[in-house]
């Protein structure tokens, strides 16, 4: 009887691994932590470290106002906007995965403010001074940025152009929230390195990580669903690029090993706007401007000149 019993007890305790794992994988990857883990871009904070600490203080060394806003869960959400004196624009730029707008764009900051741009820096949901519990890889975080372009319309001038710019997970929300009504002075948007998917993208990363889809990936989901309101097939940057009429420059480095260029090449083929696309040669992930310098800024500037006279009805 005891044996039967011992036997029960350890059947009983490996049928709970796949749940008791899966929501462990689901609270690492889904869930706040107590601190920014900055996942987005750390082979190119490493790489150029001194420039970035340099562009770091620069950033520190303007003027800038806190904004908040209330997302559409109730949620009170940071950004700094740093205004630029003869602004021609606004830059909004949306950061990726687990990551801040500071550390994604370092590099590019300074480059965005001399070319005549503000710049308006959220914290996305669960980041930085954000309020949140969840990550939701473009799911909920598209909705983030049409809250904030009506924020800096309202707040800026509805005459006044605006761009968003989004890296990794960020493009990939700026590319969803395309097709949801953003304000007419959205001009453009710049996507670098973004996903097709939230299931494609979390599907490579379990692959690299050996976590088999069924069950684990399938209970992880289910997690999502259940707590945190979202599914992995909620968002499409395809889907949403086919019903958008707003200009795209599609960035993205063709040495990626986060996500894959193939992804950025399927989203420009969907896109029905007018659109641009730099493929930064020998560029990682997050790297093209550092990498591609010159050729971003040839491309930038060309789709600026395209498109910040072009006032959407």
């Amino acid at each position: 009887m005891k044996g039967k019993k011992r036997a029960a007890l350890a059947l009983g305790a490996l049928a709970a691994l796949p749940p008791l794992s899966a929501y462990a994988l689901f609270r690492l990857g889904f869930c706040r932590t107590g601190h920014n883990i900055f996942f987005s871009t750390d082979a190119l904070f490493d790489k150029y470290r001194r420039a970035i600490e340099a562009e770091a203080r620069w950033l520190e060394s303007l003027p800038r106002e806190k904004l908040t806003i209330r997302s559409f869960d109730g949620l009170r959400l940071s950004a700094r906007y740093f205004p630029r004196e003869g602004s021609r624009g606004t830059m909004l730029l949306v950061h990726g995965y687990r990551s801040l707008g500071s550390h994604d764009f370092a590099l590019a900051l300074r480059y965005f403010y001399e070319q005549g741009f503000s710049i308006l820096l959220p914290d996305g949901r669960v980041c930085g001074e954000s309020e949140g519990k969840y990550i939701t890889f473009g799911v909920f975080e598209r909705y983030d940025c049409v809250s904030w372009a009506k924020e800096a319309s309202r707040r800026f001038g509805k005459d006044r152009p605006l761009y968003l710019c989004g890296i990794s997970m960020g493009a990939t929300a700026v590319l969803c929230a395309s097709c949801l009504g953003l304000p007419g002075n959205v001009r453009g948007i710049v996507a670098d390195c973004g996903f097709t998917t939230p299931r494609a993208m979390i599907g490579i990363v379990a692959k690299r990580a050996h976590i088999p889809a069924f069950p684990t990936l399938a209970l992880i989901e289910g997690y999502c669903k259940r707590l945190a309101g979202f599914g992995f097939d909620d968002c499409s940057t395809v889907s949403s690029l086919e019903k958008s009429d707003i200009p795209v420059l599609f960035v993205h480095g063709d040495a990626d090993a986060v996500v894959p260029p193939e992804m950025t090449l399927e989203n420009y083929r969907a896109c029905r706007a007018h659109k641009r696309l730099l493929l930064a040669e020998g560029a990682g992930h997050g790297e093209s401007f550092a990498a591609a310098n010159d050729r971003f800024r040839a491309e930038f500037e060309a789709f600026i000149d395209e498109t910040i006279e072009d006032a959407r009805v």
